[in-house]
């Protein structure tokens, strides 16, 4: 039965915060949403290029220039790339994005993944103090306590979507 857990959105359960959460497969749409987010984070070529103009005013060649990469920029930096997107989620910032677009269905109080990156951060924090407890130096113990929270959001995630992003079975079955 490998993939019954994906064909019926089985949720997965993710505990942030001391509390458990259900979390939903990824689909289509979520890595529409990614991308929007990305590209609203992206500064605006053609805003900085006018915002100069004043500075270059004795410069007519100079603004032209400017102006002409802003616009190639402007059309570049409509789309964002699949490494983007990969290197993104491998971040804090992108591992809640990707546990709050799972979760916001179901708990519609999460409004933003800003508030599922502060419990995956106080998560981090209080991971970072059990692993000094434990004698680690503090950036050894970020280190752990990041990995450690950042997989316990990917199997999550993962498992509720029923394989992870290179496609490979993650539900019960796959052991």
């Amino acid at each position: 039965m490998d993939g019954a857990s994906r064909m019926f959105a089985v949720p997965s359960k993710l505990e942030l915060g001391g509390k458990v959460y259900n979390t939903r497969g990824r689909i289509a749409r979520h890595f529409g949403e990614m991308e929007r987010y990305l590209l609203s984070k992206r500064p605006d070529p053609i805003k900085i290029a006018h915002d100069s103009m004043t500075a270059l005013a004795d410069m007519p060649v100079m603004q032209e220039k400017i102006l002409e990469l802003a616009a190639k920029e402007a059309f570049r930096a409509r789309s964002v790339t699949d490494q983007e997107i990969a290197e993104w989620m491998e971040g804090t910032d992108g591992k809640a994005f990707c546990a709050w677009l799972s979760m916001k269905e179901e708990y519609p109080e999460f409004e933003s993944h800003e508030q599922v990156k502060q419990l995956i951060l106080d998560d981090i924090e209080a991971g970072v103090q059990r692993w000094i407890d434990d004698g680690l130096s503090e950036p050894e113990a970020q280190e752990e306590a990041t990995a450690e929270v950042h997989g316990k959001v990917d199997d999550a995630v993962n498992e509720a979507s029923g394989s992870d992003l290179a496609g490979n079975s993650t539900g019960p079955s796959a052991t």
